[in-house]
């Protein structure tokens, strides 16, 4: 079993306040041959008190072997004696350095892998720590933010040392396998664990994120930031996320209206009798547009997709949104370019555009 050891060689990298330790693998382990099992005893008696930031990075070699290879129910155990947390950092890497070594569908894969590898890890930690305070009886919550931070590689071959240019054999073997045989996870906590602190998740994109199949329950949750490339090309990201929240103020990305309307569907419509719905809160929606990855729609498409997001806002007690962001750059219908211009501060109780 690894023990805990403050070396360079970081498995996670923690900070409260000035304080700042690292842990990692034996050092009598390469990161080639260490098997990556965790001594939850020896990590818990010197780190689980605290330890409130955590940082899981895919940059360092060591780091990102580490995270691959460890195990899910390894994950949740850290998590659960992590009782203290209050942010996740994944550090992600953008795209697989172009090394001559590997064919582009050998990085494809690899890249895959990654993602599959660090979007499990972050969400078994999160629920370990879920978990863990349950069986504390710890009342509230202390986990208040979960952020996405993509990065590009340093170079086509990276640079000295430990960074991405570090990918051998073994660790590309290793991880494609994930892409190719996913590893079963263990069913859904039950009940679903409540984060009742989490009020932030930033970075999302339909790469890194979390598993959107596990039925967590977020009602803070008030701000939801995709990364700031690319758009969501279907609901099952978004939807999973926002659908318990109650006080939901910001929608910051870029997303076709039609597909924000779907997302949305699962948040329950408002009560009435004067109560105030869950999206009573919303300020801000979009950037709206008419590009996706997988396709792009014309603007009559898009003018239906807008106004289907305005009947299910309305429903659930949305009637006035301060910043609404519309993009229709390289749009394939000519019109766009003349609606983009009539479009103006839209409430979604009346049509959007004149």
């Amino acid at each position: 079993m690894s023990k805990v050891a403050p070396k360079r060689q970081r498995t996670a990298a923690v900070r409260r306040d000035d304080f700042s330790e690292e842990a990692g693998m034996d050092a009598g382990q390469t990161s080639d041959d260490a098997q990556h099992s965790v001594d939850v005893g020896a990590f818990a008696q010197r780190f689980s008190q605290i330890v409130t930031h955590l940082v899981m990075d895919t940059y360092c070699t060591a780091e990102r072997r580490f995270w691959c290879r460890l195990s899910f129910s390894d994950a949740f155990e850290w998590g659960r004696r992590l009782t203290g947390l209050q942010s996740i950092v994944v550090r992600c890497l953008r795209y697989v350095p172009d090394q001559s070594a590997w064919a582009w569908r050998d990085r494809m894969d690899y890249g895959k892998g990654l993602q599959r590898a660090m979007n499990d890890k972050v969400t078994a930690v999160v629920e370990g720590h879920a978990e863990g305070r349950r069986a504390a009886q710890a009342g509230g919550g202390t986990l208040e933010s979960i952020a996405f931070d993509d990065f590009d590689p340093p170079g086509d071959y990276g640079y000295e040392g430990d960074t991405t240019g570090d990918i051998d054999m073994d660790e590309m073997s290793e991880v494609t396998a994930i892409a190719e045989n996913p590893p079963t996870l263990p069913p859904p906590l039950d009940p679903p664990p409540t984060l009742s602190a989490l009020t932030s998740i930033t970075g999302l994109s339909e790469k890194h994120c979390p598993r959107h199949d596990r039925l967590w329950q977020l009602p803070s949750l008030r701000t939801v930031q995709a990364a700031y490339y690319g758009e969501f090309d279907s609901a099952e990201v978004l939807g999973p996320l926002v659908r318990t929240a109650q006080h939901l103020k910001g929608l910051d990305m870029e997303i076709r209206p039609d597909i924000l309307a779907e997302s949305l569907t699962v948040i329950p419509v408002a009560a009435g009798g004067g109560q105030p719905g869950p999206l009573s809160q919303l300020e801000l929606v979009g950037t709206l547009g008419v590009l996706g990855q997988s396709e792009h729609i014309s603007i009559n498409q898009w003018r239906n997709g807008l106004e289907r997001l305005q009947a299910v806002l309305v429903e659930r007690g949305c009637h006035s949104i301060k910043q609404l962001n519309v993009d229709f750059i390289d749009g394939p219908d000519p019109l766009t370019r003349t609606s983009s211009r009539r479009c103006r501060p839209w409430r979604p109780s009346r049509a959007p555009c004149v």
